[in-house]
C-alpha cells in the first residue's frame, strides 16, 4: 500500500462560471466513492461519505444539517443541531436540539430500558408512553404514575383563551372508586358547583346587622341587607332572624330571592293536605312561623330562627307576611356568611 501525503488541496470554478461545480472526491481502487465534497451552493458546503448525495451539509454559520440517521455513543453540541432522526444509546448533552422528523412522524426519544420522554410532531409529550394522546400524558405503574411537583411560588395552571376572555375550563378527572384530596387550602373565586349546578358553600363574613318594622299586612318589600361586603353575586346569606309582634297575630314570615305575592301557606285546621290549602309553593324563600291567636300561645319576649338559609339576589331580599292580623311588629336580621 501506498501513502500520498498532500498539504492543500484547492478544487476552483472557473470565475466567469460561477454555476460550475466545486468539489473535490476520493474514490477507492475500485472507484466507489469515499468522500465526496461540493461546494457548488454558495455559502453551503455538502459532504458526501460513500456517496455522490449529501450526507451532511455545512453552512457559513458553521451550522451542520445531517441527512440520515446519527448512531452516536455520546453527542455534545453547543449549538443549535438539526437532525432528522437523532439516536443517542450514551450520553447527549445539547444547548439546543431541533429534531425535523421524517416525514410527519417526528419523535424525540429519550430514555434506557424505555421510552422515557416522547415528543411528537403535533406537540404532544408522552412520559412512560410512545403514544401520547394529549397535550401531557404520563403513564406507569404505582409511585411511577405519580406527577409530583414542587415549587417554592404558585403552581397554576392557565387554560386556553385565559388571557383573551374565552370561556375555557381546567378539569381534573377522577373515577367514582377515586378521591381527590388537598392537602392546603381550596381558594376559588368563582362559582363551586357539582355536575354543572351551583351547591351552597359557606364563606365566613364580618356579621352586619339589618332590621325593619312592619305595620298591618306587606306582600313584597324590597330588603337591602347588611354588611356590604356581601357581594353582587351571592344567591344564599346563612342568617339568624328575630321576629317579634305586639299582639296574639299568628301569621308567616316569608323572607325570599324573588318579588312575593300574598299566597297561601298554612291550613286552616290541623290535620289538612297542605297542596290542597296553599298549592305548590315553588319560591326561593324561607317560611317562619310565628305563631298567635288559636295557637292557643304567642311570644312574648320575641322568638330567634337560626340559621336560616336565605335565598337573596345579592344583598337584596323581599319581605312578606301572610296571614297578619293587623299587628305590627321588627324583624332583625343578622347575616353570618354567604354563598354564591
Amino acid at each position: 500500500m501506498s501513502t500520498l501525503r498532500v498539504s492543500n488541496i484547492e478544487a476552483k470554478a472557473d470565475a466567469s462560471s460561477p454555476t460550475v461545480d466545486e468539489k473535490v472526491k476520493v474514490t477507492s481502487s475500485q472507484g466507489r466513492v469515499l468522500v465526496q465534497i461540493d461546494g457548488k451552493t454558495a455559502g453551503i458546503t455538502s459532504i458526501g461519505i460513500n456517496t455522490t448525495s449529501t450526507s451532511f451539509t455545512i453552512d457559513g454559520n458553521q451550522n451542520v444539517q445531517f441527512v440520515g440517521v446519527i448512531t452516536a455513543a455520546n453527542v455534545n453540541t453547543t449549538g443549535v443541531s438539526t437532525f432528522t432522526s437523532l439516536s443517542v444509546t450514551g450520553q447527549s448533552t445539547s444547548t439546543n436540539v431541533n429534531v425535523s422528523g421524517v416525514s410527519t412522524s417526528a419523535r424525540l426519544n429519550v430514555g434506557t430500558g424505555g421510552t422515557i420522554i416522547t415528543t411528537t410532531a403535533s406537540g404532544l409529550v408522552g412520559i412512560g408512553t410512545t403514544n401520547p394522546a394529549v397535550a401531557l400524558s404520563i403513564s406507569g405503574t404505582g409511585g411511577g404514575s405519580y406527577l409530583d411537583i414542587y415549587n417554592g411560588g404558585d403552581i397554576r395552571l392557565f387554560p386556553a383563551g385565559q388571557h383573551t376572555g374565552s370561556a375555557q375550563n381546567v378539569s381534573i378527572y377522577c373515577d367514582t372508586s377515586s378521591t381527590l384530596a388537598v392537602g392546603g387550602t381550596v381558594n376559588y373565586t368563582g362559582t363551586l358547583q357539582q355536575n354543572g349546578s351551583n351547591v351552597i358553600q359557606w364563606v365566613e363574613l364580618t356579621p352586619g346587622v339589618t332590621e325593619w318594622s312592619w305595620s298591618g299586612g306587606v306582600t313584597s318589600q324590597a330588603i337591602t341587607l347588611n354588611p356590604s361586603t356581601i357581594p353582587s353575586t351571592a344567591r344564599y346569606v346563612l342568617a339568624d332572624v328575630f321576629v317579634t309582634a305586639n299582639s296574639s297575630d299568628h301569621q308567616n314570615i316569608v323572607l325570599g330571592r324573588d318579588v312575593l305575592t300574598n299566597q297561601k301557606n298554612w291550613v286552616d285546621t290541623r290535620g289538612q293536605q297542605p297542596s290542597g290549602q296553599f298549592g305548590t309553593l315553588t319560591r326561593q324563600a324561607v317560611t317562619l312561623t310565628y305563631n298567635g291567636e288559636s295557637d292557643g300561645y304567642t311570644p312574648n319576649y320575641g322568638v330567634w330562627y337560626s340559621s336560616q338559609h336565605v335565598p337573596c339576589s345579592g344583598r337584596t331580599i323581599y319581605f312578606n307576611n301572610y296571614g297578619q292580623s293587623g299587628s305590627s311588629g321588627w324583624v332583625y336580621v343578622l347575616v353570618k356568611a354567604y354563598s354564591l
